[in-house]
């Protein structure tokens, strides 16, 4: 037997005191091979993904037993999280594929057909990843809410190999979907460069924290474009991603136009790009998800507020679509490896910033 085994942390990766297998029972297929067979020792060691309300979990016990929220919490800033109660609704008993009628004290009447599922990577019953998808029937779009994976299991591209096997189960849950929208943060290209030179110049030292944040946005679209595949809509003159303001996404607030916030979106259809659409296919996603998914959802949740939030968040999508009436549209990439330097420079930086 080894007098000791090497460890690191499960969640950080840092180095811990060696293992000592003598302190402890340890699998044993010949003495136990009912409790310790083979399979077992491999299921501890393969990665497997569970998908709510299949036959994998539907209740909230997985979330905890898995930890889940605690990665959750530890991979995203408190602004782009949602609350832990408001995603278990959505995932077990809100967005469960069936129609929602709603009528609003004006009388007008909207109904919306959504389906949210809830994507665990785990490892020896830990979460080392999670994705969040909504399907809309009425656009037959999936909306990707978000996609991560734990800092320190992102060797061997598990990152890929993980939205990979999602779209697999997507593609059997709704086998007519056309497509995949993400919103991502906006960023300028000069903070981005600028803050490149600082830490070319400072010995990798950020002169402050937003401007990880901002690397971080980078990083993501760039993830984005070359492992998923996804393409920006842009306008074809500028060649720089539409922007959209997103309504916003808390009725309770008492002043909903101060925290609008600004987004791109990026497009990842099933079978192909075709230019000619890219212009209607531009509207569909607006209207998928700031109509469909976000403004008749949460119209339906604040009944007391439902009449004046309708009102608001289809005034704001009507002004991105007016807004972007005139423009040419097109699908393409933006500070894509190809035709920038950044992403070298980044790379030549060494530096790991979770994204």
């Amino acid at each position: 037997m080894p007098a000791a085994f090497p460890v690191r942390d499960f969640k950080t990766g840092q180095e811990q005191a060696p293992f000592d297998p003598s302190i402890i029972r340890g699998l044993d297929r010949h003495a136990n091979p009912d409790v310790d067979s083979a399979d077992i020792l491999i299921s501890m060691m393969k990665p497997q993904i569970l998908v709510s309300r299949l036959d994998d979990f539907d209740d909230e016990a997985t979330f905890e037993r898995t930890d889940t929220f605690r990665l959750y919490e530890d991979l995203f800033p408190p602004i782009e999280r949602d609350s832990k109660d408001d995603i278990i609704n959505w995932v077990l008993r809100s967005d469960i594929g069936e129609q929602r009628d709603v009528r609003l004290r004006d009388g007008t009447d909207f109904s919306y057909k959504l389906d949210s599922r809830y994507f665990i990577l785990c490892l020896a019953e830990q979460a080392i990843g999670l994705a969040f998808f909504t399907y809309d029937y009425a656009s037959r779009l999936l909306y990707g809410n978000y996609i991560a994976v734990q800092e320190f299991w992102r060797g061997g591209d598990i990152a890929t190999a993980f939205v990979e096997e999602i779209m697999k189960v997507q593609a059997e849950i709704f086998p007519d979907y056309e497509g995949v929208i993400f919103e991502v943060e906006v960023f300028e290209e000069s903070r981005i460069e600028r803050a490149i030179s600082f830490l070319e110049e400072h010995d990798k030292t950020f002169e402050e924290g937003e401007d990880r944040d901002e690397i971080r946005k980078f990083l993501r679209v760039h993830w984005y474009q070359q492992r998923l595949g996804c393409v920006f809509f842009i306008d074809c003159d500028s060649r720089k991603p539409l922007v959209c303001k997103a309504p916003c996404v808390d009725p309770t607030e008492s002043d909903w136009s101060s925290s609008e916030a600004s987004y791109w979106l990026m497009w990842h259809p099933r079978r192909g790009f075709d230019q000619s659409i890219a212009k209607a296919m531009w509207k569909k996603t607006v209207n998928s998800i700031f109509i469909e998914v976000l403004a008749k959802s949460l119209a339906d949740c604040y009944p007391d507020v439902a009449q004046e939030y309708w009102r608001y968040a289809t005034a704001g999508v009507e002004r991105i679509l007016s807004d972007s009436d005139s423009k040419d549209i097109g699908f393409g990439k933006y500070l894509d490896r190809r035709d920038s330097p950044l992403f070298s420079r980044w790379v030549r930086l060494g530096i790991e910033v979770p994204i």
